[in-house]
């Protein structure tokens, strides 16, 4: 197991041992006379500009394939609307997979159609729990959300917003979305290519780009300060004299 996996089992065994000591169903806490160590934070590295064009440019075709006595050619993907703006809303807003894509395992529905608003070019997504928080978005994510939803046949606003495949009403769930993820960064040859990722390039370009910390907390839905401080430190910028605001997707002109 890795170390943050034991930490995570000695945390729920000790608020289990605070319970049951609380309640007087055990004499000790006996969890307590475990020592654990603390893992260390893992390394955040974001996307670069030009990692993001070839992600993107990996959605709209098939890997090139050749047949006998054929020239060598490459299809359309099906869902080459749907996985650019999927990847786009990842990168422009911070949020979690679970708060885009299907959670299976919670029950989570993930986003609505419903959520999406047009005249405030806003969506409104549910985090961790049952927190609701509105994150607004550029006009490039929005165009290509629309140009998604107009694949879509008898849309309607309770559906699921990213669906498994075309004219299937199937959500497409957090796993998927982390081995679509996976798949398109492989075929561009990026190594560590998963959903989480953009959130950190989000966070990081945010704060290069002026955004202050703030502000970074409420968008991204941390209840403290204490993950946006690592993202301030990795961003190296001086936030007092920081004026300029843009999302990575704006600024790069996706």
């Amino acid at each position: 197991m890795s170390p943050k996996s034991i930490l995570n089992i000695h945390t729920a065994l000790s608020a289990l041992w605070t319970w049951a000591t609380g309640e007087g169903y055990a004499d000790s806490h006996i969890v307590r006379a475990v020592e654990v160590q603390r893992p260390e934070p893992p390394v955040v590295e974001p996307f670069s500009r030009d990692e993001i064009k070839t992600l993107l440019s990996a959605c709209r075709y098939t890997e090139t394939y050749s047949r006998p006595g054929k020239a060598e050619c490459r299809n359309e993907r099906t869902t080459a609307e749907r996985d650019r703006a999927l990847i786009l809303l990842l990168l422009d807003t911070g949020a979690r997979n679970g708060e885009l894509c299907y959670s299976p395992r919670i029950d989570k529905p993930g986003l609505l159609n419903r959520h999406i608003k047009r005249r405030s070019s806003a969506v409104k997504v549910v985090g961790k729990g049952t927190k609701e928080r509105i994150v607004h978005i550029s006009h490039p994510t929005m165009k290509a959300l629309w140009e998604y939803q107009l694949t879509k046949e008898d849309a309607q606003p309770s559906d699921h917003l990213f669906l498994s495949s075309r004219g299937y009403q199937r959500p497409l769930t957090t796993d998927a979305c982390y081995h679509l993820i996976a798949r398109l960064g492989e075929r561009c040859g990026i190594e560590e290519c998963y959903p989480h990722r953009f959130r950190h390039t989000f966070a990081i370009n945010f704060l290069r780009n002026g955004g202050k910390t703030l502000e970074l907390q409420q968008m991204l839905g941390h209840t403290s300060l204490a993950m946006v401080k690592r993202y301030v430190r990795l961003a190296q910028v001086d936030l007092e004299e920081a004026h300029k605001r843009a999302s990575p997707v704006a600024n790069w002109r996706l």
